[in-house]
């Protein structure tokens, strides 16, 4: 048996609130040449984060035109909660700067809207499972100083578990019960805490997986 990814099945999840443009993912997805994978759906990253908790997907594909998030703020949400699972983004207008901020925030790959047939979408999520598989030897960051790797990845991990149950809660409380304002609170400041940890340039360490390499795909 091959370990090649392209030999494998795999479980998608793929997060689209178009009821049309999601008829058409599966459709392709369920093309023969795909492999035939297994397929899950979530209109919102709200809802594929519930999905994720109780589910296992091997790759996302995620439309950066989301309900409840949008664009480079989408992928950061997802990778708060979500840190190594494979991440396929795209956005079905032309906004190569709205698809390079996705990759700047932990996207494994994009998918330009010419580009989804079968083969490209294929290899864009092998591609996307064998990054999320592979350890990055450190974090890249924007200011001059330097923070201990091991501070940087034990506080990603407390960031993604109160984030990413918060959302969970969340998802399952009605509008308007009067637990929701707390919850935001806390939701809020996470989202907060998670975007000044970017900020923290961590020690390169090659045993601590603290980030993951991006890279573009032109398909």
């Amino acid at each position: 048996m091959s370990d090649h990814p392209s030999a494998s099945r795999l479980t998608v999840l793929i997060i689209e609130p178009s009821e049309q443009r999601a008829a058409r993912w599966h459709a392709l997805l369920l093309d023969p040449r795909a492999t035939g994978h297994d397929i899950g759906l979530a209109r919102s990253l709200r809802e594929a984060l519930h999905h994720l908790s109780v589910r296992h997907a091997d790759v996302v594909l995620m439309n950066l035109t989301l309900p409840d998030y949008k664009g480079a703020d989408a992928v950061q949400a997802f990778r708060t909660t979500m840190p190594n699972c494979p991440l396929v983004v795209y956005h079905p207008g032309d906004d190569e700067a709205l698809l390079l901020a996705a990759v700047r925030y932990g996207a494994h790959e994009i998918l330009f809207p010419f580009a989804f047939d079968a083969a490209s979408v294929r290899m864009a999520m092998n591609a996307a499972t064998v990054r999320g598989q592979q350890p990055a030897s450190h974090t890249f960051t924007a200011v001059g100083t330097t923070t201990p790797a091991r501070t940087v990845h034990d506080l990603n991990n407390a960031l993604t578990s109160i984030n990413g149950f918060t959302d969970v809660l969340l998802g399952r409380l009605p509008a308007d019960d009067p637990r929701r304002p707390l919850l935001e609170q806390i939701r809020d400041s996470g989202r907060q805490a998670a975007a000044l940890l970017k900020l923290l340039p961590a020690v390169p360490a090659r045993s601590l997986p603290t980030a993951r390499h991006s890279a573009v795909t032109t398909l």
